[in-house]
């Protein structure tokens, strides 16, 4: 793995859930300045005791409500990796009207903003290969969500200094929903598209260091994956990572089976 020299950065991170703790800790641990925006610091989740979390500089706002968003700190890269978190949460919300407001707040504090969206913006149903030029609506009508996740896209791209990195099924410590069905070796009909949470926290450390605004990448490991019954046709999509290969991308997790054998390291000595 390349190290990134970051030790001089500011950088915010807009939504500091599983993905965004990491990451701000994993720059903090650099040497970076980093500040972390969550609508409640003190909600009981599972990655509030994570180690490192006080590295962390922690700042109370609701995306939705711009006036808390007024005295947001100067920074190089402004980091939107938020999620619908609770109910009445929506995509439209939680994505294209909290991103709007984000970035209309910090357009003269922000030198450029990295927008986490996901490879599930793309309708490709037959099995075939996707990357960063495929018209997500290939395939067939995009849904409700992927919808409302193009349209923030398209809105960041337009209006400020923006890169998106579209990010397949997140795992790791904590979170091995996929791991688990693994194990079990449940059959399914459609390729499953992963990315381990170290490469994604390293993918996005890239894009800080050698990304170009206005571009899109891909984050998922070499080997999208499908256990179908014999006979059956692989459904989905498998999309490609070789645009931020080339840029300098390397997996610590190249595939399902190195990441879910780490996974299982750590479950067995527990």
């Amino acid at each position: 793995m390349s190290c990134y020299n970051q030790s001089c950065m500011k950088i915010l991170i807009v939504g500091c859930g599983y993905l965004g703790t990491a990451l701000g800790v994993r720059l903090a641990e650099a040497g970076a300045e980093v500040w972390g925006i969550r609508r409640d610091w003190s909600a009981g989740e599972k990655n509030a005791g994570a180690p490192g979390l006080n590295r962390i500089r922690k700042i109370e706002a609701d995306l939705l409500r711009p006036e808390s968003l007024e005295k947001l700190p100067t920074v190089d890269f402004a980091v939107l990796c938020q999620a619908p978190g609770r109910e009445g949460d929506s995509y439209e919300r939680t994505y294209y009207k909290g991103t709007r407001n984000l970035i209309e707040a910090m357009k003269k504090s922000a030198a450029c903003f990295i927008l986490v969206s996901s490879t599930r913006v793309y309708s490709t149903k037959d099995g075939s290969w996707v990357d960063e030029d495929t018209d997500p609506s290939t395939g067939g009508e995009v849904n409700e969500n992927s919808r409302w996740l193009l349209e923030t896209e398209d809105w960041a791209l337009r209006n400020s200094s923006c890169m998106v990195f579209r990010l397949g099924g997140i795992y790791g410590p904590g979170r091995n929903r996929l791991a688990s069905t693994a194990k079990s070796r449940a059959p399914r009909s459609g390729y499953v598209n992963r990315i381990h949470v170290e490469d994604a926290v390293s993918g996005i450390r890239l894009l800080m260091d050698k990304g170009k605004p206005g571009e899109i990448y891909l984050g998922v490991d070499d080997c999208p994956s499908a256990d179908a019954e014999a006979g059956a046709p692989v459904l989905g999509k498998r999309c490609s990572n070789q645009k931020i290969k080339r840029l300098g991308l390397s997996l610590k997790y190249p595939t399902y089976k190195e990441g879910y054998s780490a996974l299982l390291k750590i479950e067995g000595a527990r």
